[in-house]
């Protein structure tokens, strides 16, 4: 089994990338930070993904197996620890707005989302951005993190089933 963490865990350099794109910084910020070049930062990134698993876009997937695998200690990373506390008012999200954060988080694009949840496309779009206003950022790492951060995520259950009733079905009336 010592050989399964070794081949998944990632590395603190990776780590490191990690959390400045969980800050919400953009590459060339990341690579300013760091003192790496674009290709260095853009090579943790891709064995990072590799080793955690995460495909398509990995950024915000990064940023939750991170979290998910308390990656993000709060000594070494005091502003991404988890806060105890609850969110301010601004920062609280409705069930729908809080399960598209999960499947953001998860990697999921609009059109799985929309079939996860049982929900239309355009509202998918709608409840994502919100999120990213309600959170403050066009960054998908961050948003990722700050879900992470005020107790949003995780917020999609183990289960296939759907986790809130399809908007679209039509009640029979009787």
């Amino acid at each position: 089994m010592a050989g399964d963490t070794r081949d998944t865990a990632l590395s603190p350099a990776q780590i490191s990338v990690i959390a400045a794109y969980a800050r919400g910084l953009r590459t060339a910020q990341v690579c300013a930070t760091l003192d790496m070049s674009q290709r260095a930062v853009r090579s943790h990134i891709l064995r990072a993904a590799r080793r955690a698993q995460v495909s398509g876009r990995p950024l915000g997937g990064l940023v939750h197996h991170c979290y998910k695998h308390q990656l993000f200690d709060a000594d070494t990373y005091p502003d991404l620890a988890i806060r105890a506390t609850a969110p301010p008012p601004a920062l609280r999200l409705q069930n729908r707005p809080r399960l598209v954060l999960g499947c953001m988080a998860e990697g999921l694009s609009l059109n799985a989302t929309a079939q996860e949840l049982g929900i239309s496309k355009a509202s998918v779009m709608t409840y994502r951005r919100r999120v990213f206003a309600a959170f403050g950022s066009r960054e998908l790492p961050r948003v990722v993190a700050i879900g992470w951060q005020w107790g949003h995520l995780p917020a999609r259950p183990a289960t296939q089933t759907p986790a809130v009733k399809p908007m679209h079905t039509s009640e029979a009336t009787t």
